[in-house]
């Protein structure tokens, strides 16, 4: 998940930066729609695991929660999204696009640190 999360922090910021190169910023665009399907199923594979391995009797709301917080980033997504179209313009979307890519890279390496720890 740590290569996914690498390459589409690369790919958004690419797609910003080469917002003036239409092939070049749409080949980064194609890459990024491309990986954004490769974190679902690991991720719901791993709080699966975690959840019936140390807490057996919550499957059903790990798996609930699954799709609450997916669709809680959506719509923090979607809200700075517009927020940062509208002030910032089209260009900006890119970088905050990385922003929030790498905060949850770091998150995902800080979980895995603290799960490593209980074992």
């Amino acid at each position: 998940m740590v290569t996914v999360f690498v390459i589409q922090a690369l790919t958004m910021l690419a797609i910003s930066l080469l917002f003036g190169l239409p092939w070049a910023a749409l080949a980064a665009l194609i890459i990024m729609g491309l990986t954004m399907y490769l974190l679902n199923s690991p991720m719901q594979i791993f709080y699966l695991a975690v959840a019936e391995k140390d807490y057996p009797q919550s499957m059903v709301l790990a798996s609930s929660l699954i799709s609450i917080f997916n669709n809680v980033g959506i719509a923090v997504g979607s809200a700075t999204g517009g927020v940062l179209f509208n002030h910032l313009g089209l260009k900006s979307l890119g970088y905050s696009g990385a922003v929030y890519t790498v905060v949850a890279l770091a998150i995902l390496i800080v979980l895995n640190r603290v799960r490593k720890s209980f074992d």
